[in-house]
């Protein structure tokens, strides 16, 4: 195969991984009440933004708007593909479409978006996950918590990287959406038992002092502890009495 026939099936390879693009952007727009064609749609963004934005990066917007039930415009869209903007690194290339999501839904919430700002989210969560947990397993995690409406805490991502990381390697998102939900459940269980007082025994409530019913007590003593009880005085009698 010579290098142009190399370049030809190449561009053909660009060319059909852009129309699939396009072609699930429009039925992305369709499905949140957008009648505006895929290819305009995309050229009304750029317009708005001020620069070229991918196309793939407004796709992933879109989606990340129409799961967090926003409105979608073009403005919408600009103002976060700009939060987007950045040096990506060659990690994020190897995981492109997850690192998008996870800027968008940052930028979505007011944080920071950016390439740098996602590596740094994705940091913090592996301080408290480990070493061995991979990028694909705390972002899938970390979308996952915007799949369920939680907020994106790296903190949290983290632990439950910690948890659940060995059982979410190679799994689909839904699956690793619902592994998570069920693991925030256990947590809130947990905090939930940690916070409630620790109930007394039942031998302990025994022993604690009944204060006794009002009225007459006849069980309490006239004398002295270890003494003798004092008999009533009886007057003798005298022989005049008798």
């Amino acid at each position: 195969m010579t290098t142009s026939d190399k370049h030809d099936e190449q561009t053909g390879q660009d060319r059909t991984a852009r129309d699939a693009l396009y072609e699930q952007l429009s039925i992305d727009l369709l499905n949140a009440g957008v009648m505006t064609p895929a290819a305009q749609f995309v050229a009304q963004v750029r317009a708005a933004a001020g620069f070229r934005a991918a196309p793939r990066q407004i796709a992933t917007v879109v989606q990340e708007l129409t799961r967090s039930a926003q409105p979608i415009n073009a403005e919408a869209v600009a103002r976060i593909v700009e939060g987007l903007r950045g040096y990506t690194s060659s990690r994020q290339r190897r995981n492109a479409e997850q690192w998008l999501s996870l800027g968008s839904a940052l930028a979505l919430r007011g944080l920071d978006g950016s390439p740098a700002g996602q590596r740094a989210f994705i940091g913090q969560a592996r301080s408290i996950a480990g070493q061995h947990v991979s990028d694909a397993v705390l972002l899938s995690i970390a979308l996952a918590l915007s799949d369920l409406g939680r907020a994106l805490d790296p903190d949290v991502v983290g632990e439950l990287g910690k948890r659940i990381g060995r059982q979410a390697v190679g799994l689909e998102q839904d699956a690793v959406t619902e592994l998570a939900r069920a693991e925030l459940r256990v947590i809130g269980r947990e905090r939930a038992s940690a916070g409630k007082p620790t109930k007394r025994s039942s031998s302990s409530a025994r022993r604690k002092k009944v204060k006794p019913p009002p009225g007459p007590n006849f069980s309490t003593r006239k004398w002295r502890p270890g003494g003798r009880r004092r008999r009533p005085l009886v007057p003798r009698r005298t022989e005049d009495e008798t």
